[in-house]
């Protein structure tokens, strides 16, 4: 199976981290000049004190909570073994202490999703019965192993303080605004001006937010296909995955659309993920590496993942 060497894979980690760094680092600096704004340096310390809190408030929300909330279903060792396996696995290689809880969503949606930290011990990976159906072990492994970098590299905790920045972002924007147009009239009757600067960072601030914390979640999405790669060594088996998701994704966009219709090019900067086509031809750029051990028996590679869950699934419509 093609992997990815060495080098490229230091490239491309280095890329996405300083992406990340960026990015982040631009939400945070957004922030603080909004508390500045209306309080000074006060304001600022009070903006740095709030994220502060927030990171380590936020560290520690359950993962049952959002699974709770999802309708997932915590699955036992005995209940998907080779699932939990190939999760094992693939922990052992991200030389992770504590392997995933996986989970079963009784949804036709091809979803899969990360919750909690790996660190901490509470990560959990839930997985639909769409996706358990649709495919292969080759591809699921390929998935757990997509999600399994999310929880090595702390992205849940990352960005649900990137939402929070984000909503403390709009929230402060929107009231400076209010304010001002409150207020409008008196700065006029005393001829009050308003520095230019200043105007402009409280107009584009909610929008700027948003499209950031957008833009971040691209970023580590690629992230996480890398690190999958490198886990798996099988960028085909990611491929095929995003493959069979784009394919339901066509059909559910064509009833609704019509055929041969896409979302508008502006639409995919207000996504949390890239465009398929964008990341599978990214994994397949990442050819002529030195081969990695397959994390399943190429004998049942092509098996269906369901075939492996020995739980009662539901029939879909």
């Amino acid at each position: 199976m093609p992997a990815i060497n060495r080098s490229e894979l230091i490239q491309r980690r280095l890329e996405n981290f300083l992406g990340t760094c960026l990015l982040l680092g631009s939400l945070a600096t957004l922030a603080g000049l909004l508390g500045y704004l209306f309080a000074g340096w006060a304001g600022l310390l009070w903006t740095a004190a709030m994220v502060a809190v927030a990171a380590a408030a936020l560290s520690g929300v359950p993962a049952t909570i959002v699974l709770r909330r999802s309708g997932a279903l915590p699955l036992a060792h005995w209940q998907a073994p080779r699932l939990y396996q190939i999760a094992s696995e693939l922990a052992r290689r991200a030389e992770l202490k504590h392997v995933p809880l996986l989970h079963y969503i009784p949804d036709e949606q091809i979803n899969a999703f990360a919750v909690g930290s790996a660190q901490r011990g509470n990560g959990g990976i839930a997985i639909t019965e769409g996706l358990l159906r649709a495919l292969s072990l080759r591809e699921t492994a390929a998935v757990i192993a997509h999600e399994l970098s999310h929880l090595r590299h702390g992205d849940t905790r990352m960005l649900a303080l990137a939402s929070f920045l984000t909503n403390a972002i709009v929230y402060l924007g929107l009231f400076a605004q209010l304010t001002l147009l409150i207020a409008f009239p008196w700065l006029l009757e005393h001829e009050q001006g308003i520095p230019l600067i200043s105007l402009f960072i409280i107009v584009i601030s909610p929008t700027a937010a948003l499209l950031l914390q957008l833009s971040l979640s691209r970023n580590r999405e690629y992230a996480a296909d890398l690190e999958a790669v490198a886990l798996t060594g099988d960028p085909e088996g990611l491929a095929q995955a995003l493959e069979v998701l784009e394919h339901y994704q066509s059909a559910w966009l064509e009833s609704i659309f019509g055929k041969k219709r896409r979302l508008p090019l502006r639409h995919r900067w207000l996504s949390s993920h890239p465009p398929i086509q964008e990341r599978i031809r990214r994994l397949q750029d990442l050819t002529n590496p030195p081969p990695t051990p397959p994390v399943i028996g190429i004998d049942c590679s092509h098996e269906r993942a369901d075939g492996w869950v020995q739980i009662p699934v539901r029939r879909l419509r």
